[in-house]
């Protein structure tokens, strides 16, 4: 068995990634005509290895992640609001917003008066205020339900819950802008 403590966050991201790839790839396998009983035996084995991998990964990102995020509410609404950018969110794999919405959100905050109120007076404050925590998010998905130029990205469920329940800020890998 793969000692994953030796692997950084990044490694490990990829890890978890590769296994979620490659238990799709076999239950795709598994769907398969006239596959043997061999080979469906050897598939569904690889399927239950990789689940029993992506669990040793996700237990050792727990640990090294440590429930920290660097990202506050307020350094995403500074990005968001203040200076219009849209984000590409890499979700850490194995969290709660990674299992609900996948890898990877592209959009912007979505905020009420109150809490644009609120994320003003903390960036304001010396020295600035930093909280973690739920932050709504919205897509082009919104913005263009009906484009023909690209294929949604989220169901219709996943664009409810992330307008209404949003993604932890606790639950960020990396951003992009």
């Amino acid at each position: 068995m793969i000692d994953f403590s030796s692997f950084d966050l990044g490694g490990l991201y990829s890890i978890y990634t590769s296994y979620l790839n490659l238990i799709s790839d076999n239950e795709e396998f598994l769907k398969k005509e006239g596959l043997s009983e061999l080979e469906y035996k050897i598939c569904a084995r690889n399927i239950s290895d990789y689940q029993h991998c992506l669990t040793l990964v996700s237990i050792e990102i727990s640990k090294k992640w440590d429930g920290k995020s660097s990202f506050s509410r307020e350094y995403i609404f500074n990005l968001c609001s203040i200076h219009r950018k849209s984000i590409i969110f890499t979700l850490r794999a194995g969290s709660i917003s990674f299992n609900k919405f996948g890898q990877t959100v592209v959009g912007w905050g979505s905020y009420d008066e109150a809490e644009k109120a609120e994320l003003l007076s903390n960036l304001f404050q010396v020295p600035p205020v930093n909280t973690y925590g739920i932050i709504k998010i919205e897509t082009l998905d919104h913005k263009l339900p009906d484009r023909d130029f690209l294929k949604p990205t989220f169901s219709k469920e996943q664009l409810e819950l992330l307008i209404t329940e949003g993604i932890d800020t606790r639950d960020i890998f990396e951003i992009a802008f």
